[in-house]
């Protein structure tokens, strides 16, 4: 821990009233083999969005001990139509009344899905003539978020700055 580390961290614990935060959560989490998307992954009793929120919970507190003033940031979430996925995490916010935020704080999107290949370039089909479609990656979510006015969305409550978190 340095001084030059010390600075950082006071100085971006001093911007959140600036930052939004974005989330991807339209992943299937087929890994898992759970059938529920990543956002309802359960881990210490908790479902893993349930636990990023939290996290930024944290953070606002500590902003709030630190100036004495509450902040409310704003989260833009990334959903795909893999699973349900985006009904999924609509009602997972239900469910838990927003995490205690007003719900105008919630932009949710979704991301593409695009046809899957194998390693030869062969298409995956799930039946014949109809193709095995995924969520397309993060690779977009800028481009998504400025075609769905996230970054409007944004501006409007005052935030110049996001950060993408997993």
């Amino acid at each position: 821990w340095t001084e030059e580390v010390e600075q950082a961290v006071h100085r971006g614990i001093e911007l959140l009233p600036y930052i939004a935060e974005i989330y991807p959560v339209g992943g299937a989490a087929e890994r898992l083999n759970t059938g529920l998307p990543a956002a309802r992954f359960e881990f210490l009793g908790k479902n893993l969005l349930t636990r990023v929120i939290e996290d930024l919970q944290a953070r606002e507190q500590l902003y709030f001990e630190r100036y004495g003033v509450e902040i409310l940031t704003p989260i833009a979430m990334m959903t795909s139509e893999v699973g349900d996925n985006h009904e999924h995490v609509i009602n997972l916010c239900k469910e838990a009344h927003y995490f205690g935020r007003p719900k105008e704080l919630f932009f949710f999107f979704k991301q593409p899905l695009v046809p899957t290949f194998d390693r030869t370039g062969k298409w995956h089909v799930t039946e014949p003539l109809t193709l095995d479609l995924k969520p397309n990656g993060h690779g977009v979510i800028w481009k998504l978020a400025r075609e769905n006015g996230v970054f409007d969305w944004l501006k409007k409550l005052g935030r110049t700055h996001a950060l993408v978190r997993q």
